[in-house]
């Protein structure tokens, strides 16, 4: 029986938004709704975001991915905040748990996301694991 992949905390980060300023957003035009949408939402999450039968749902999807993808930027290094991209990051589940996740990010690496809201206040904490083959590969993951 072999010893599988250990998982190191590289990373923590946390938002907190105000959902009625998400609100605002959606009050304008719908050629600026869209671009920002555009802008922030994945492909994944803009189906999703368009299929909403009530406003709150909504604005509670637009804030709910502007937090975890700001709190998910808290925890990367410099080398890739640089290239960071709202709308190459979506929200998923992995074995239950949520998640969020790049088709273009390569690294060995998972990042779980907790999503909160209370009335208008919402916030997003994201914990960066790195992965490795020992416990001995401890120096530095990704850059850090």
């Amino acid at each position: 029986m072999g010893i599988g992949r250990f998982g190191m905390t590289v990373g923590l980060g946390v938002d907190l938004v105000n959902t009625t300023r998400f609100q605002n957003i959606l009050t304008k035009n719908n050629n600026y709704v869209d671009r920002f949408v555009t802008r922030i939402l994945h492909p994944n999450e803009r189906s999703r975001f368009y299929e909403q039968k009530r406003p709150e749902q909504s604005i509670n999807l637009l804030a709910g991915s502007w937090a975890a993808k700001e709190a998910l930027f808290k925890t990367l290094d410099t080398k890739h905040q640089k290239v960071f991209r709202f709308n190459q990051w979506y929200r998923g589940y992995k074995e239950g748990k949520p998640t969020i996740t790049s088709d273009e990010y390569n690294e060995d690496e998972e990042f779980l996301l907790s999503v909160s809201h209370d009335g208008d206040m919402l916030v997003a904490s994201v914990i960066r694991i790195a992965y490795m083959s020992s416990p001995y590969e401890l120096s530095s993951p990704s850059g850090l």
